[in-house]
């Protein structure tokens, strides 16, 4: 099955926390602008930024790159949301 990433769903908390610095699927990267983007605050529990990828197929890779922006160690949760086609 094949999966193409549309969305990246994160918590509003980790907005301020984390900095994106990179999502990569196999070695093509979707985040070339040297500034970070910012995400999309959906409301205090949810926010996404847009990310059209190519598709991807079991076995490849899909990464995120990501900067803690505080001093103490925290975790980092995020969701990839898109299509899958057979």
């Amino acid at each position: 099955m094949v999966f193409r990433g549309e969305q990246l769903f994160l918590p509003t908390t980790l907005v301020e926390t984390f900095k994106l610095l990179d999502v990569r699927i196999r070695y093509w990267s979707y985040l070339i602008d040297p500034e970070p983007p910012t995400p999309r605050v959906h409301d205090d529990r949810l926010s996404s930024l847009r990310l059209p990828m190519d598709a991807s197929a079991p076995g490849e890779d899909i990464s995120v790159t990501i900067e803690n922006m505080t001093d103490e160690p925290l975790v980092f949760m995020a969701m990839l949301v898109g299509a899958a086609a057979r």
